[in-house]
């Protein structure tokens, strides 16, 4: 499987199965391994993280760039963007 193909990227779909945290650490072990980076290490960073929402924050920071990531519409977007700035 290629991680950047001309005209297209992959997609990660967090509606449907890939949205499970395990097929999640799945798929970032087998982007780890497509993109040289140390697989184990990845997969254990990431479980480590203790919300769902770190994770898949971990998982746009590392893989982002590489794939598409789809929300499903009850995800909390705040780790994907910086909070409002505070008006005082």
């Amino acid at each position: 499987m290629a991680i950047i193909q001309p005209g297209s990227r992959p997609v990660v779909d967090l509606r449907g199965e890939d949205g499970n945290v395990f097929r999640l650490a799945g798929i970032a072990r087998q982007y780890a391994k497509a993109l040289g980076l140390n697989r184990d290490e990845i997969v254990k960073e990431f479980m480590a993280l203790p919300t769902y929402s770190d994770k898949l924050h971990y998982f746009e920071k590392t893989f982002g760039k590489y794939v598409d990531i789809i929300l499903p519409a009850s995800t909390d977007p705040r780790p994907f963007f910086p909070p409002p700035p505070l008006d005082f």
